[in-house]
């Protein structure tokens, strides 16, 4: 568990459970086991791109992928905060561009959860490719 820019503050019981103790101490990410109740994508520059499908589905567990593949690569990833993929519902895209079946791009564009359209965050990665071995890529969020 990575904590970067909130020091939580947890209640801890006493070590046979008996009680709670009732003055907040901060947790500590790497001995304390913290339990939490949905998800922001404010502030979305410490999230890491690759877990977002999972993210997504933990946090509205009716939600949905929706796929669209161009010649075997999948193209355009979109995810649904419901089992109905209306725009209305839509949380997340990830457009993916390809040069030699190799990704070149992925676009991942954060939707507002009022109408599925306004973009909220942009990631952008750009990969960098030598004979299909991934050199390098870069990373700007917007």
């Amino acid at each position: 568990m990575a904590v970067d820019k909130v020091k939580p503050l947890g209640l801890e019981e006493t070590t046979d459970g008996s009680q709670t103790v009732p003055f907040p101490t901060e947790m500590n990410p790497n001995q304390d086991y913290a339990a939490v109740k949905g998800i922001s994508f404010e502030n979305l520059d410490t999230y890491r791109f690759e877990k977002l499908q999972g993210a997504i589905l933990e946090a509205y567990p009716d939600g949905s992928v929706k796929v669209t593949y161009t010649s075997n690569n999948p193209t355009l990833i979109e995810y649904f905060i419901t089992a109905s993929q209306i725009t209305a519902n839509r949380i997340a895209s990830n457009t993916i561009t390809y040069t030699s079946n190799d990704p070149a791009t992925e676009i991942l564009r954060i939707y507002s959860t009022t109408d599925g359209t306004t973009v909220v965050r942009t990631i952008t990665k750009t990969y960098t490719y030598t004979s299909h071995n991934l050199q390098s890529y870069t990373e700007v969020t917007t």
